[in-house]
Formats: C-alpha cells, sequence, structure tokens
C-alpha cells in the first residue's frame, strides 16, 4: 500500500507486506499487475454520467472473450474465480471486477487491432 499526498503527490506511507524488518519481496515497490482493476472505476463512472444509457441496474455480459494483441498474441481475461455468470448488473459486474465484455464495444470503448488503451480498461 502507497498513501500519497493528494496536494503535492509525495509519498507519506509505503507497507510493502506485513512483516516488519522483512528484507525480501515488497510488494509496494516490486509487485506488478495490470492497471485495468485499477482503472475501471473511472471508466464505470465515465459510464454513468451518461444515465440515458447506463445505470447500475444496466445488464451487462460476463462471458469469454479473446483479443489479439500487436504481436500476434492472444489475450484472454478471466475473472478471479475462472468463472464467466451470463448477464450481471452493472452494480455487481463493478463491485466484483468482473471481465465482461464483448469484443466490439464496451462502455463504447471500441477495440483495434492492438489496442493497448482498450485491453487497460478492460482487464
Amino acid at each position: 500500500m502507497v498513501a500519497v499526498d493528494r496536494q503535492t503527490g509525495e509519498i507519506r506511507a509505503m507497507v510493502g507486506g506485513k512483516r516488519a524488518g522483512y528484507d525480501g519481496f515488497n510488494r509496494a515497490l516490486n509487485a506488478s499487475r495490470p492497471i485495468g482493476s485499477l482503472v475501471k472505476p473511472a471508466v464505470y463512472l465515465t459510464a454513468l454520467s451518461s444515465p440515458s444509457q447506463y445505470t447500475l441496474a444496466t445488464t451487462l455480459q460476463d462471458k469469454p472473450i479473446k483479443m489479439k494483441g500487436s504481436k500476434g498474441s492472444v489475450w484472454q481475461p478471466q475473472n478471479f474465480d475462472k468463472k464467466f455468470r451470463g448477464e450481471v448488473p452493472l452494480y455487481k459486474a463493478l463491485a466484483n471486477s468482473l471481465k465482461h465484455t464483448d469484443s466490439s464495444s464496451w462502455f463504447g470503448i471500441r477495440d483495434s487491432e492492438g489496442d493497448e488503451h482498450a485491453r487497460c480498461a478492460r482487464g
């Protein structure tokens, strides 16, 4: 966990694990993970700012997808439990950070081949 001063951007506190004095792996500094779940609330908030299109009750599809990367690799996001739920309300999809999408559109984010930004938002 990293706590940052909102005004200056300075780091105020940093905790990289639960063992004080441990000089091994520091999760705050050394962990790398996709940013999808970090930006997801911002993407949902943007969608919810158009209440004629999206509400907390809007139904989304939680189903498997495959996306082709710019170098030919195939990326297939998975939910934490590796299960897909079909139709789910938007609020549950956000609360559970589900990878609910189809490959054509997600809150108006369109994929172009190798579109890393759309991929990150979905992650």
